[in-house]
């Protein structure tokens, strides 16, 4: 059987390159405006070779975004009850 990776075992300097690859795709993605197939294809120096599954990343960025969108669509509902 398979141990997961305990993130607590990852040293402080990996998550700061991984946090650093992170910020850097979704910076080409929502800010240079580039594609997911062409971060893919044409960018690899950006996650390779830490962050292989870099489809999760677009992912989890989606995930948050509905939430943030999610939390102020609630605190624009309540804000119309309160005044």
């Amino acid at each position: 059987m398979k141990k997961n990776k305990n993130i607590s075992v990852i040293s402080q300097e990996r998550l700061i390159i991984l946090k650093n690859k992170i910020i850097k795709i979704l910076q080409s993605y929502k800010i240079e405006h580039n594609d997911i197939p062409y971060i893919i294809t044409y960018q690899r120096n950006l996650y390779e070779p830490e962050l292989e599954p870099i489809l999760k990343i677009f992912y989890y960025d989606n995930e948050w975004n509905s939430l943030i969108k999610m939390k102020n669509d609630i605190y624009n509902e309540l804000r119309i009850y309160i005044y």
